[in-house]
């Protein structure tokens, strides 16, 4: 590897930890990412530190193991920590449709801390720790409205959403993920800041089944957590989910179970994902991806898609294509009759003001008299 390329990449773990330390400490919060493939061509790897520790997640498969001792050694020197406490971690593309497999039986867990609150990690039998640091400002955003809302958290993983919302003062919490080992992970997240499971509920179910029987019970939420995964293909379902094909539909189910000025919060990891505003409907839309931007990630790198969705006036949307594309151009040439009738007749109208006012100006104006 390039001398000056190891210097840069120095230059950055250094500069980034005392900003970033500075950042997070504020907010008392002891994880956060210090370099995010910056120089993605020749180190194609992010830095994590959790508290003590310092996790290296690999891109690179054709890395070689010089390359590989000189990333730990810059990380050791700039970065202040001991050899034994740096994880390297090699993070395989996904094929297809596979899922990330357990990398290994041995675990490091500890205890981190975000915004005060206590989260249980797992530093080396998974590709993700339990804890995803590129949602950080997003909690924060949600945990400052969580006050007096009852909330909905799906795909809730391991419940980071939902403790920060309920710490906040949610009025209810129900988070539903269809993996057991995440419901367990966030039952132990519960535990360790004193919430109880009878008023927050942590459902192990098919997130799609659960909407639909919510729907059916007229359930009703003022705030719901959408943090969708870019495919699931779980043996317990026998459907696929996409969200690429099917986030109209899901967008468009949870509508009807907001209360009035309600919002959505919908993201996606899914990096070339596209959102079609025209497609989806009821909706007023933000796109929040660069305001949650946490410090640490690079616009770049940074694969998140984040909106806020806000309930709004709704027009059906048709399940086939052909009708909805019908009745579209119906709705434009309806649009287009009425505004060419509403120019003409807004053309006579400013054409006899203009007749009106000609007319004032030749009557004579008399000086005042005092």
């Amino acid at each position: 590897m390039n001398i000056q390329i190891i210097k840069d990449f120095k230059k950055i773990l250094k500069k980034k930890l005392l900003e970033n330390r500075k950042i997070f400490s504020q907010l008392n919060t002891n994880c956060y990412r210090i370099y995010n493939r910056q120089l993605k061509d020749s180190i194609n790897c992010t830095v994590d530190k959790y508290d003590k520790y310092i996790r290296i997640t690999n891109y690179n498969d054709d890395i070689t193991t010089e390359d590989k001792e000189l990333i730990i050694e810059s990380c050791f020197s700039n970065l202040y920590t001991p050899k034994d406490k740096i994880i390297w971690i090699n993070k395989k593309k996904r094929v297809d449709k596979s899922q990330h497999e357990k990398l290994s039986e041995e675990s490091i867990k500890l205890d981190v801390v975000e915004f005060g609150n206590t989260f249980e990690i797992d530093l080396t039998s998974r590709v993700d720790t339990g804890l995803f640091l590129d949602q950080v400002y997003a909690r924060k955003y949600i945990s400052e409205i969580a006050y007096d809302k009852d909330i909905l958290n799906l795909f809730s993983y391991t419940g980071a959403f939902s403790v920060d919302a309920i710490i906040n003062g949610a009025k209810s919490v129900t988070s539903v993920d269809l993996s057991k080992t995440y419901c367990n992970w966030q039952r132990r997240n519960y535990i360790k800041n004193n919430i109880l499971e009878s008023k927050n509920p942590i459902i192990e179910k098919d997130v799609i089944k659960y909407i639909d029987e919510a729907k059916k019970e007229n359930k009703k939420f003022d705030i719901i957590i959408c943090d969708v995964p870019s495919f699931s293909n779980s043996r317990k379902t026998e459907t696929v989910f996409k969200v690429q094909r099917d986030y109209i539909e899901l967008l468009d189910k949870l509508r009807y179970l907001l209360n009035e000025n309600g919002i959505v919060y919908f993201s996606t990891n899914l990096e070339n994902f596209i959102f079609n505003k025209n497609k989806l409907n009821g909706y007023k839309i933000e796109n929040t991806t660069r305001k949650f931007l946490p410090d640490g990630f690079t616009k770049k790198s940074y694969p998140l898609h984040c909106y806020i969705l806000t309930k709004d006036k709704f027009r059906k949307i048709y399940a086939n294509n052909n009708t909805e594309k019908k009745y579209n151009k119906n709705i434009k040439k309806e649009y287009k009759k009425n505004s060419n009738h509403t120019y003409k007749k807004n053309r006579k109208e400013d054409f006899n003001k203009v007749k009106t006012n000609k007319k004032r100006q030749k009557v004579e104006i008399k000086p005042y008299s005092f």
